[in-house]
Parts: C-alpha cells; structure tokens; sequence
C-alpha cells in the first residue's frame, strides 16, 4: 500500500514539474514575441485585411459604435470594437497593445490545451504539440499580426482544452 501512494506522489510530482516546464516555456516565447514586436518601434504588423480593419477602427472613434463607414458594414465589426477601447487608452500603440493581446490569447490557449492534453491518454503528445504549436510560423508569427484569424483559432483551441476538462480523465 506505501509503495501505491509512493508512486502516486512521484506521478503528481512529474506531472507539477511537466506543468512548470510548460509554463516556462509558453513565457520564454510570449516575451520573445514582446521583444520582437517592441523592436518594430510600434509599428506592428498588418495582415492582409489590416487596412480595412484600421479605417474601421478610425470610424468608430469618429462616430461611435453606429458609425455608417462603408468598412464597418462590409467588414466584420468585431476585431475593430476589439481594437476601439485600447485605442482610447493609447492611440499612439494600439497596434502593439493589439498584437500583445492576440499573442497572450494564443500562449494561454496553447498552455491551457497542453495541460489538458497531459492528463489524457494522449499525454506522451504534449510536448511535440506545444512545440509545433509554439513554432509554427502560420499561427505563432501571426497572432502578433493585425487582421488574422489566429485569434479565433486560439480561442477554439482553448474551447478545446475546457471541453477536454469537462471530460473524465
């Protein structure tokens, strides 16, 4: 019976340094990232429908939340009404507080999903899959970028990672 509680000790003991170790390194790149973003001089990064969501952004702080600009009825409102309270808070960074943000979401999706998946049977999956996730230049180079759909991936795989917690382990 000692030797049972032993090994469960020892199993919640790995499990707590595999979880620090994510943590670890989940930071190291979301500062990384920082850095790398502050080198821009706070220009930030525009995606491909940047512009569209800038003039958007520009309507709203012009006329409100019923602006009638043309790129507010064509394009989705949603990532503007994102960017409008930070741009009332500092217009001068609104691209790097932004890009921030969309990167924070990104690494606590994929930290939240890797937790998850470390309680599962597929738990000898973890790292590869927090690394690829961390590296893949598609999704962890534009989650700093304004205009890219990462945000909502991020919070799809972090719909992932709670519905894995709703689930017995």
């Amino acid at each position: 019976m000692a030797k049972k509680r032993q090994a469960v000790s020892r199993s919640a003991r790995e499990h707590r340094a595999q979880i620090r170790a994510l943590l670890a390194f989940s930071i190291t790149l979301f500062v990384a990232k920082i850095l790398w973003l502050a080198s821009l001089d706070g220009r930030g990064l525009l995606g491909a429908d940047g512009e569209s969501y800038l003039a958007a952004l520009d309507g709203l702080l012009a006329d409100g939340l019923f602006s009638a600009l043309s790129t507010l009825i064509y394009w989705p409102a949603g990532y503007p009404i994102l960017m409008w309270p930070i741009s009332e808070l500092s217009p001068s960074n609104v691209l790097f507080i932004v890009g921030i943000l969309q990167s924070f979401i990104y690494s606590s999706a994929i930290l939240f999903f890797a937790i998850e998946l470390s309680l599962s049977s597929l738990k000898r999956f973890t790292w590869p899959t927090v690394i690829l996730l961390n590296l893949s230049p598609t999704l962890s180079l534009n989650s700093v970028v304004i205009g890219y759909e990462v945000t909502s991936a991020s919070l799809l795989l972090l719909a992932i990672a709670l519905y894995f917690e709703t689930e017995p382990h």
